[in-house]
Order: C-alpha cells, then structure tokens, then sequence
C-alpha cells in the first residue's frame, strides 16, 4: 500500500465512527493529519489506530469523495445549475465570475457618467434637442425675412455679388456657431445627478 491518504469525512467512513470523532483522535494524538488536512493510511500512528479498532488495512477500500450537501430527487448532485438567461449549465464560480464583471461595467458606466463621457438620455432629450430645434425655428426665420433684403440688394447690384455671398453663408454660420456654443454651455453646466431624474 503506497501513500493512501483520504480526507477526514473519507477516514470516517472507513472507521465507521463519525467525522467529529476522527477529529476528536486527532487533537487527542491518536492519528495525525498532513498539512494539506489528510489522514495518510500509510503513516505508522494511523495504521495503528486502524488496527486497534480491528480493521484489516490490506482490505479497506477507499470511499468515494461525494460533493457537498444532500443531493435532492432528480437533480444531479455535481455543483452545477442552470442559468435561465442562458439556459446552459453554469457552475456557481462561473456565475460568480459573470456578476463580478457585471458589477465592474455598471461601475464603469457610473464612472464614465460622472465624468459626462456619457449623457443621461433626459438630458438629451431635453436640452440638446431642445436647441436643434431652436436652431431649425431660427433658419427658418432668418431665410425667410433675409431673403427680402437679400433679394433687393442683388436687384440694385444687378448680380449676385461675392459679397452678398459671403454675408448670407455668414448669417447662417453664425446661426450655428450660437448653437453650438449653447450647446457646449449645456455640456459643461450638466451635472450628471440632475440627468438621472
């Protein structure tokens, strides 16, 4: 028999006594336990406690390592159990793994919303598109009263003059420039806790 180590529960069974009790011999120095918690069958103080309770050591066999826990009917007794978003078999240190990095992208996003490298829908919704359409109202107002001044201006020039060009692409630009400007006043004034309301 070469190195037979088994675990307390394991050494239990082959005693017939119960797991505590094998705990019991060993704090009292009946049998000694390695440093990674075995009990070697090999090991003179434990074979002669095996022997002192009349088993025969050439004709132990070694009981299986069972998972932990009482197996309920019909459901394996492996650690495993099914996700019902995937629908796969998942181990709890898998599932375990997956909520980590869940938590670590919500943190992330929370982070990247303190910093406004991402901005609350609402905030959106509310005040950016609220000064598109501002925009839209104001070319809209601009090209229709302009167009009459414009329009007397090339009539006396008798052309349309680069000038004339220059100053009605100007007054559009402009228009957008202020936009753009109020926009990015939004931006730096937004306080993401208001957005998330």
């Amino acid at each position: 028999m070469k190195n037979i180590k088994v675990n307390q529960k394991q050494f239990a069974e082959i005693l017939g006594i119960n797991p505590s009790s094998v705990d019991a011999a060993r704090q009292k120095g009946y049998i000694i336990r390695d440093s990674d918690g075995l009990y070697d069958l090999n090991n003179s103080e434990n074979k002669a406690y095996v022997k002192g309770r009349g088993i025969d050591i050439k004709k132990i066999v070694i009981p299986p390592i069972l998972p932990a826990g009482r197996p309920l009917p019909g459901r394996k007794p492996t650690g495993e159990i099914k996700s019902p978003a995937s629908g796969i078999e998942k181990s709890g240190a898998e599932l375990n793994r997956e909520l980590t990095q869940k938590k670590i992208e919500r943190l992330q996003l929370e982070i990247d919303r303190r910093r406004k490298v991402l901005l609350h829908t609402t905030f959106v919704e509310y005040f950016l598109i609220r000064h598109i359409e501002t925009l839209h109202s104001n070319i809209e107002r601009n090209a229709a009263t302009s167009i009459k001044d414009f329009g007397k201006e090339i009539l006396n020039a008798g052309e349309v003059t680069p000038e004339l060009i220059n100053r009605w692409i100007n007054l559009f630009l402009n228009l957008c420039h202020t936009t753009k400007q109020k926009i990015q006043d939004e931006i730096q004034n937004y306080q993401p806790e208001e957005g998330s309301k």
